[in-house]
């Protein structure tokens, strides 16, 4: 009787122990029951909205980038050799049937911005404020879109292109080589456009009120390099639009990059 007496003070003591250290939970309210604590979601996890964020920007860069190298690529064939383009002559015509002092100011706000100074110029100053900031990925890119444009060179000599002649047009700018793509325009679209990436990214920029003035401006500016380029007679408007094809599919592709390498580091 005495040691079952106190076998079952034990097991009492034991049964009160246990019901402080585990609390009851209604029956009603079994969802809220203590579980374990689940780990957060790693960055690096697929699932996480960042890295949804992430792939869909990179799956659309990619994906842009393609669409204009193959329609890039179709307009390279279509220009090579030694023929004129119909469409070619028209637009070049109908771009220089427009005369006046505003067409005159628009082709000199053309022509100062798709100079190499100017160009050349943005592009330091550019990189030597992401060097200061050590942003190396910036640096990369900037560095990455100006050797591009020599990219313009092969394609010339792979399209062998006739620039345009007095004898179709009127041509107040004569420039050596061929004319297929037009390296000046392809210049200014990845100059121009490396900027502007980097621009409506920095915290400055994030409100609309700065990021679209911003857009507006630079897409004026690659457009009226293209309209210069036409109006003087340097190139024909193929040429152009070669320019913007293949800097634009060469932009969304360095673009990709820097998306990838900025999410890396």
């Amino acid at each position: 009787m005495v040691v079952r007496g106190e076998f079952t003070i034990v097991i009492n003591n034991d049964r009160r122990n246990r019901s402080r250290q585990s609390p009851t939970v209604p029956a009603g309210n079994l969802s809220q029951a203590p579980t374990a604590r689940q780990p957060a979601p790693s960055i690096q996890d697929p699932a996480h909205p960042g890295d949804r964020r992430l792939s869909g920007e990179l799956r659309n860069l990619l994906a842009g980038s393609t669409l204009l190298l193959v329609v890039a690529l179709s307009l390279t064939v279509a220009a090579a050799g030694d023929g004129v383009l119909s469409a070619d002559l028209s637009i070049a015509r109908r771009i220089q049937s427009a005369d006046g002092p505003v067409v005159d100011a628009l082709v000199a706000a053309g022509d100062l911005l798709g100079s190499t100074r100017v160009l050349l110029g943005l592009a330091s100053i550019v990189l030597l404020a992401a060097a200061i900031r050590r942003r190396w990925a910036d640096v990369a890119l900037v560095l990455v879109a100006a050797v591009s444009q020599f990219l313009g060179l092969l394609l010339k000599a792979a399209a062998d292109s006739p620039r345009p002649t007095p004898d179709l047009i009127r041509v107040t700018a004569e420039s050596d080589g061929a004319g297929f793509p037009s390296r000046t325009t392809m210049a200014a679209l990845l100059t121009y456009g490396t900027i502007l990436y980097l621009a409506v990214r920095s915290p400055g920029a994030s409100r609309p009120a700065v990021r679209w003035p911003l857009i507006v401006a630079f897409a004026l500016a690659v457009l009226l390099v293209g309209f210069e380029r036409i109006a003087v007679g340097a190139h024909w408007p193929s040429d152009v639009l070669g320019g913007y094809l293949w800097g634009g599919a060469v932009l969304l592709l360095l673009l990709a990059a820097h998306r990838r390498g900025r999410a890396a580091g």
